[in-house]
């Protein structure tokens, strides 16, 4: 009887312990899971510039699989700025020969979309 009695207190003690260390974890993931999601996209990125549209000096960065040309870095630069803005990772610029693999390809006239 004594014996019984003594398990079933340890018993106890482990499901206190048991259902402790499980609070705790649920919160740690909670508290990760809070904490990683929070990213500031309020508009810090506040570049107030005028671009030359007539200063030619390409810059090539490949976009969601698509090759994006920009006339010169200043519109590169802002176009950064605005996916900074929207919580958009940056561009990277890139050779033109490795952005015109993401080119699409042209179509023949009046012809079907190559592939």
């Amino acid at each position: 009887m004594v014996s019984s009695i003594w398990e079933i207190t340890q018993f106890s003690v482990f499901m206190d312990i048991y259902k402790l260390s499980l609070l705790i974890a649920i919160l740690v993931g909670f508290l990760q899971l809070s904490s990683g999601q929070t990213r500031d996209c309020s508009g810090a990125c506040t570049l107030q510039a005028r671009c030359n549209p007539y200063h030619k000096d390409l810059f090539w960065a490949v976009v969601g699989g698509v090759c994006r040309v920009f006339q010169n870095g200043c519109f590169f630069g802002s176009a950064n700025c605005q996916r900074a803005n929207q919580c958009l990772r940056p561009m990277a610029a890139t050779s033109p020969e490795k952005c015109k693999e993401y080119c699409p390809q042209r179509c023949p006239l009046a012809g079907e979309r190559l592939i």
